[in-house]
């Protein structure tokens, strides 16, 4: 299974795609734990999932099994606009999909949350997160994302909630 999520997740070439996959593959998992919801597809700068009432915004981090890091968007240069766990609704929900270990997982829960202990790993640990600007110009234009890496063992001895197993379960 985990060679068919590669396949879906890493050896997709088109970005957009990719991230679609990720969201359908949320849903799917969120419905197998008895939530109902549904894949926007809209290009919603907030949330790209409505389950239960609450609005879901997912991220793919495709290298954290190889860099050991997590990768935390907070601001998109393109659009102009904050995003990933940055958000002016910081009560709504952020998913963040990733491989640890060659195993693919997710985790979720309120932004808020995720703000919160990336605040608390600057506060105690500076030399475990840093900020990084994947920005270049395309005709004459500034586009990319500003993030913060975090080292994903430093994560996890702040974040104590659940990691869950992605399986493979697509629904839109």
């Amino acid at each position: 299974m985990q060679e068919i999520l590669d396949n879906i997740l890493i050896k997709e070439n088109n970005k957009n795609k990719k991230g679609l996959s990720n969201e359908l593959l949320i849903n799917g998992n969120l419905k197998l734990k008895g939530h109902n919801g549904h894949v926007l597809n809209d290009h919603n700068p907030n949330y790209d999932i409505i389950a239960d009432k609450f609005e879901i915004e997912c991220k793919l981090d495709t290298l954290s099994d190889k860099t050991n890091n997590f990768y935390f968007e907070v601001y998109n240069y393109t659009y102009n606009r904050k995003c990933g766990i940055c958000n002016d609704n910081m009560k709504t929900i952020y998913c963040h999909t990733f491989k640890l270990n060659g195993i693919w997982k997710y985790i979720i829960n309120y932004r808020c949350i995720f703000v919160n202990v990336l605040k608390e790993i600057k506060n105690k640990y500076p030399d475990k997160i840093r900020a990084y600007n994947n920005t270049y110009f395309i005709d004459g234009q500034l586009v990319g994302d500003k993030a913060y890496l975090v080292d994903i063992e430093t994560f996890f001895t702040i974040y104590k909630a659940k990691v869950y197993d992605l399986h493979l379960a697509l629904q839109w």
